[in-house]
């Protein structure tokens, strides 16, 4: 039985690291649901962003569509001038793809004030991808200080499963040890010795490995234990908050590519436009 003094000194090393833990595990857990908050306000832009590429596709659908109509009335005007046919039914042709251009050019007018607007929307959301690429720095951070830790937690139960397989050791061989040491005979010693080599063995063995850890003749066993258990459980608290995270960061990294993809297309529609605007002034 463990006596007095090694108890107060369980109680003191287990209140030293109870108290340690808790305040570096409740900073720990403010900071992740900061990041949270700030990663779900993230997703709910990513609507947004949806909308944008939707509305940017329809805007390009019915450009082309435009393009296809303007250029069918060229050809009309031109069979007309090449020929000199100037039927009421060509006229009809002409006057019928006018119409349809400018139905489809109001149509285009209407899409593209719809995408400026939500264009407007997700700049005024801030999005952009440096901020976001300091978002995903700043969780990929986060996610590398909870596996070191992890893995420090993890190696020092490594550690104490060993401190304990010795102690298991040398609680199994003392006694005979003990006893082997109390036999003055040569010979019966040898006898005995021969019958208990492996636990004899592991009893040195032990012995060796644990000598730094004696104190007043006694092993902090149950300290051990105690060390052992409080430190699975961080482990397991770390891996659950660990999952979640991952999760945000493989959705971070989802909306910085939509984004990527909704300033690539502006910066060609623009190119495009200014191109036109070009051409039509020449």
């Amino acid at each position: 039985m463990a006596g007095r003094k090694e108890y107060e000194m369980l109680f003191q090393l287990n209140a030293q690291l109870g108290g340690s833990y808790s305040k570096t595990f409740k900073a720990a857990q403010q900071e992740i649901v900061s990041m949270q908050k700030e990663i779900q306000a993230l997703s709910k832009t990513q609507a947004d962003i949806f909308a944008f590429q939707k509305q940017q596709a329809a805007v390009e659908a019915t450009r082309k569509r435009l393009e296809m109509l303007r250029q069918q009335y060229d050809n009309i005007q031109r069979e007309m001038e090449e020929t000199g046919n100037e039927s009421a039914d060509m006229k009809n042709k002409l006057l019928a793809k006018q119409l349809q251009i400018d139905k489809t050019s109001a149509s285009l007018e209407k899409q593209t004030a719809k995408l400026n607007e939500l264009s407007g929307a997700l700049e005024e959301a801030g999005i952009n991808t440096d901020d976001l690429s300091h978002s995903s720095e700043q969780l990929a951070g986060k996610i590398d200080t909870l596996k070191k830790s992890a893995s420090a937690k993890q190696s020092r139960i490594k550690e104490l499963d060993e401190l304990l397989r010795m102690a298991q050791y040398y609680v199994d061989g003392k006694s005979v040890a003990d006893k082997l040491r109390s036999i003055r005979f040569e010979k019966s010693r040898q006898k005995y010795k021969s019958e208990h080599d492996d636990t004899l063995r592991t009893f040195y063995m032990a012995e060796r490995k644990l000598k730094p850890h004696f104190k007043d003749g006694k092993l902090p066993i149950a300290a051990w234990r105690k060390e052992r258990a409080q430190l699975e459980q961080e482990y397991r608290d770390i891996q659950t908050e660990l999952s979640p995270l991952h999760a945000d960061a493989k959705k971070l990294w989802a909306i910085h590519y939509n984004i990527y993809e909704v300033q690539h297309e502006q910066e060609r529609q623009n190119t495009e436009l200014r191109q036109k605007k070009q051409e039509i002034e020449h």
